[in-house]
């Protein structure tokens, strides 16, 4: 990732960090704000409605096929930023409905957005498919890990002037304010090959069979990358480590994460993506169980974190690098859509998942479900894509 690879793609990289930091800011300071208030109940309804809106969002960005993603892209970005916005209204539960549902439609169309620039930027770009989407997913993690810091700075120094309550006010408003300087990307005038139909539909009626499949896929995918990355502090800390050193090792090993992103984006491993994903994959599911034998509880969450947290930036940078190979291109964005709410739909199930299995089977029961999915969700993925270049191949003859 030389200098001059950076320069060429500030655009991306500025929508990606400036979206997530202040996507992360304002969900780091919500959550501080409404316990304050005694509100953790209508927090809990607010994250749920945003997962579920956020789910379906695909059923608005299928009838907006036909509009350029310039144009989207401003629209929902200041619908997003006055969701953010909302925020402050902690005592009001229509009001923090209305937040979620906003919250979570515009956002998701927002990153589906960003997914068909990347991609068209990539089929213009085909050598530097790896790089890209590596770049995309180190300054998305860069943006969670620092988004935490500045809200913690920003309320330090807010409370020397304000309330407690009035600094989370001030720092949700700033969180939306900055959601606008996104605006600052103007992306491209892309438009997809397939126009909308006329009628409302959930699944797309060309490559419906496809669709079907990848959205099956697709919620187990999200259970199997985040039924243990989702609640890792606690099963670190349910180990036996105290609280500061859980902050400290979690702190760790996103960091970890960061770095080994630049991994992923090596040449030799994006030339043959399909075996690296499998192979990354079922290595986690084997360092994973063997772990569960070979070392004391506190050491073996160590080594579970380090090798869920490696693969997870293989897992986003390859995934997203096979799908140039299964997504019909005329029906990206529909795909893109469909895809990312399903994905949306596992990872919400995965937290309550893996805390089910945690306190009910320990760790080990929550390891032996965890292998299952990622093994079946894994290599139902390879041989989706080994049968897509089979029918590429005969379509060629």
């Amino acid at each position: 990732m030389t200098f001059k690879f950076i320069k060429e793609h500030k655009k991306l990289i500025y929508f990606v960090f400036s979206f997530y930091l202040a996507m992360k800011i304002s969900s780091y300071t919500q959550i501080l704000y409404f316990q304050s208030n005694q509100q953790l109940n209508l927090f809990s309804l607010y994250y749920s409605v945003m997962a579920i809106a956020g789910a379906f969002s695909f059923l608005i960005s299928n009838q907006l096929v036909s509009y350029p993603i310039s144009v989207l892209h401003k629209i929902f970005v200041v619908i997003y930023s006055f969701a953010l916005i909302l925020r402050i209204f902690v005592n009001s539960p229509l009001l923090v409905i209305l937040s979620a549902i906003l919250s979570g439609v515009s956002a998701s169309i927002v990153l589906m957005l960003l997914r068909r620039w990347i991609y068209v930027t990539t089929d213009k770009n085909k050598e530097e498919r790896g790089k890209i989407h590596s770049i995309r997913f180190f300054f998305m993690q860069l943006a969670v890990i620092t988004s935490s810091a500045i809200a913690g700075i920003l309320f330090g120094g807010l409370t020397h002037f304000f309330t407690s309550n009035k600094s989370y006010i001030i720092i949700l408003l700033f969180s939306g304010i900055l959601m606008l300087t996104n605006l600052m990307v103007k992306l491209p005038d892309i438009l997809d090959g397939e126009k909308k139909d006329s009628k409302f539909y959930f699944f797309p009626k060309k490559n419906k069979k496809l669709s079907i499949i990848m959205y099956i896929m697709y919620i187990f995918l999200g259970i199997s990358v985040a039924i243990v990355t989702s609640i890792l502090p606690a099963i670190i800390h349910g180990s036996g480590w105290s609280v500061e050193n859980s902050s400290f090792i979690v702190s760790g090993l996103a960091i970890f994460t960061l770095l080994f992103s630049y991994f992923y984006q090596q040449k030799w491993i994006t030339d043959h993506a399909n075996i690296v994903f499998l192979i990354s994959q079922l290595f986690s599911v084997l360092v994973c169980c063997l772990s569960l034998f070979l070392f004391q509880e506190k050491i073996t969450v160590i080594l579970i974190g380090l090798v869920t947290e490696a693969t997870l930036a293989g897992f986003f940078i390859l995934k997203e690098l096979l799908e140039y190979e299964i997504i019909p291109v005329k029906q990206r964005q529909i795909f893109f859509g469909l895809l990312q709410s399903s994905f949306l739909i596992g990872d919400s199930l995965a937290s309550p998942i893996g805390s089910f299995l945690y306190l009910t089977r320990g760790l080990s029961g929550l390891i032996t479900i965890y292998s299952l999915i990622v093994i079946g969700s894994s290599f139902a993925f390879y041989l989706l894509l080994e049968n897509s270049k089979i029918q590429d191949i005969i379509a060629k003859q």
